[in-house]
């Protein structure tokens, strides 16, 4: 699995987080609509931690490099599933698949954090996030 800078995973779930907040959703049921909040709210705590593991990593260490590249292709991404969610006019079908790409950005976070958790616990350091 490639590496990635905290401040992209960070990025991801900012850009997941507005996606879902900004965006006008299709009528869902009572279960679904149940399933989105706990979905905002997990997007929301996951990004809280990873924000501060981004500022800890900025203030902490000499030699930190932003990777804007690697942001600036995230910020893209989301604009592009937007532009679909727009062109499809929010339909309950583009939502699905665009809640599939989000499924997957979350797991892939999930597996980043993991891989981190592991590196800092192999190397002795404390782990803060989970």
């Amino acid at each position: 699995m490639p590496q990635v800078s905290p401040e992209t995973i960070s990025a991801l779930l900012i850009h997941t987080d507005i996606l879902l907040t900004y965006n006008p959703l299709p009528n869902q049921g009572k279960e679904e609509e149940q399933i989105t909040n706990k979905l905002r709210s997990l997007l929301s705590t996951m990004g809280q931690k990873w924000n501060e593991c981004v500022y800890q990593q900025m203030f902490l260490s000499t030699n930190t490099i932003l990777d804007l590249r690697s942001l600036k292709k995230t910020e893209l991404y989301f604009l592009k599933l937007e532009n679909y969610l727009k062109k499809e006019a929010y339909s309950p079908c583009s939502w699905m698949s665009v809640r599939d790409e989000l499924g997957r950005i979350v797991k892939f976070v999930s597996r980043q954090t993991d891989r981190l958790t592991r590196d800092m616990k192999e190397s002795g350091g404390e782990v803060t996030h989970h």
